[in-house]
């Protein structure tokens, strides 16, 4: 972006300035909010048959005239090196694994940017409308279903707050990877770096809450993020260090975490997700900045049961020993405390009426990354 600023002139009117120029356009470089109008646009083009029809992104098109599209810019630039044209394609396609390139747009990747490493995934929830809970039998209530997961929600709060996100994850070729697609398009979160795979499901998280937002009960399918290994974050390093800030959630494997301890360079942020994944931030020592985790995960690790502020700070403490980093620890219906080794800070949420509180941790880890 910085790029583009610094070597394109606004004009007032695109057609006069060609007018008063008397020149020919080459290109024309079309971004649509409605991927629907888009397919609209590219099919009446293609009718046209005097126009080349490409893109670059799944939210843009390419109007090029004869001879404007990228293949005769790589033949050109193959004649000019002295090289093949597969052989141009191999050293671009080279540039965009290290991450000194992003995709197809043959663009320089953002330098102020954060890069999010998690999961994306549908939930699909019930909140209970009555006090009770009855087993075996069903309960009334309000059933909703929307994109989300750790990673994806992360993401969508730092673009908010008006910070470049790249999110690094993986997800289908299913509606439900379509609905992400557009989400991610819609809220400005950059997934160049993500994988979308053919013969896998995008992850399912379902789960019920009491009308107060209490957790009952959750099920997910998310063995599509076991395509987060090790070698697949190699490929993306050179982007994921030239973050200003790096976040992860542990629905990544072990040995992906611990091999982020070990090849991030950059400050590393956690989220701690589920008890049944938390103790993947402890398959090696960890190496870590920030630590973000709720009372439930916190009380899993240091076998303390959080009833108090008092016992909250204590639990806090436990975990900065732990982790040798910062920890913010929110606990649902009593508050949020914070413990870097020597100063604490306790918020209670005590004057707050929960309904969902299923993003509260997002929310955190997004607005410490903005401080």
């Amino acid at each position: 972006k910085k790029m583009i600023k610094e070597t394109r002139r606004i004009v007032p009117n695109v057609i006069e300035e060609v007018k008063m120029r008397a020149c020919s356009v080459e290109k024309i470089n079309y971004f649509f909010g409605d991927l629907q109008e888009r397919q609209r646009a590219r099919e009446a083009l293609l009718l046209r048959g005097d126009v080349l029809v490409s893109s670059s992104f799944p939210n843009n098109l390419e109007i090029n005239a004869p001879g404007a599209a990228k293949g005769e810019a790589l033949l050109r630039l193959a004649e000019k090196l002295g090289i093949t044209r597969p052989g141009v394609a191999s050293h671009i396609s080279h540039l965009i694994k290290e991450g000194l390139i992003t995709g197809k747009g043959y663009i320089l990747p953002d330098e102020d940017h954060v890069t999010v490493i998690g999961a994306v995934n549908m939930d699909v929830f019930g909140v209970l409308t009555q006090d009770e809970v009855q087993s075996k039998v069903s309960n009334s209530g309000i059933i909703t279903s929307q994109i989300g997961g750790m990673g994806r929600n992360i993401a969508v709060n730092l673009t908010s707050l008006g910070i470049e996100t790249n999110l690094i994850t993986a997800f289908g070729s299913d509606a439900y990877g379509e609905v992400f697609k557009n989400d991610a398009l819609k809220h400005s979160v950059n997934i160049n770096y993500a994988q979308q795979y053919n013969d896998l499901p995008t992850s399912v998280y379902m789960y019920v809450d009491r009308k107060d937002g209490e957790r009952i009960i959750g099920v997910d399918n998310m063995t599509i993020n076991q395509q987060i290994t090790p070698d697949f974050l190699q490929q993306r390093l050179p982007s994921i260090n030239g973050s200003q800030l790096v976040i992860f959630d542990t629905n990544l494997p072990a040995n992906s975490i611990e091999w982020l301890y070990n090849n991030v360079d950059v400050p590393l942020f956690a989220k701690a997700v589920s008890v049944n994944k938390v103790n993947r931030l402890f398959a090696s020592t960890p190496q870590l900045d920030m630590l973000v985790i709720n009372g439930i995960e916190a009380s899993l690790i240091t076998g303390k049961k959080i009833e108090n502020a008092e016992v909250a700070r204590e639990v806090a403490k436990v975990l900065y020993q732990k982790v040798n980093a910062p920890v913010w620890l929110y606990v649902d219906e009593l508050g949020i405390t914070f413990y870097d080794g020597q100063d604490s800070y306790y918020q209670t949420f005590s004057n707050l009426v929960g309904q969902n509180l299923n993003g509260v941790g997002t929310s955190i880890v997004a607005a410490v990354a903005y401080a």
